[in-house]
């Protein structure tokens, strides 16, 4: 599998005529990544149009076994974020 990473991201957006240097285009990512980091941590759900979304949730209390030594476990419930893709990329990529 083929991999594109943010620096390959920061290329394509800084060979766009809309974005000037590849400096700017890092900042543009780097304030994107920034700014939905904040939301999410602070309970509010990003909606990125066509692409996904960003929702915080808490992962509720559970309990395991440790296989090594056999003794039970209980974790504490824990915040996490579910991130739910749109239908419109689910069919692109389906494609």
């Amino acid at each position: 599998m083929d991999k594109f990473s943010k620096a390959d991201l920061v290329a394509r957006l800084a060979s766009s005529k809309d974005i000037a240097s590849t400096a700017a285009a890092s900042r543009v990512i780097e304030l994107m990544i920034k700014t939905i980091k904040e939301q999410v941590s602070v309970g509010r759900q990003v909606d990125l149009s066509g692409l996904c979304s960003f929702k915080p949730a808490v992962q509720g209390a559970r309990s395991g076994i440790n296989y090594l030594t056999g003794k039970s476990f209980n974790t504490p419930p824990k915040k996490v974020v579910k991130i739910k893709p749109a239908a419109a990329f689910k069919a692109i990529v389906a494609n």
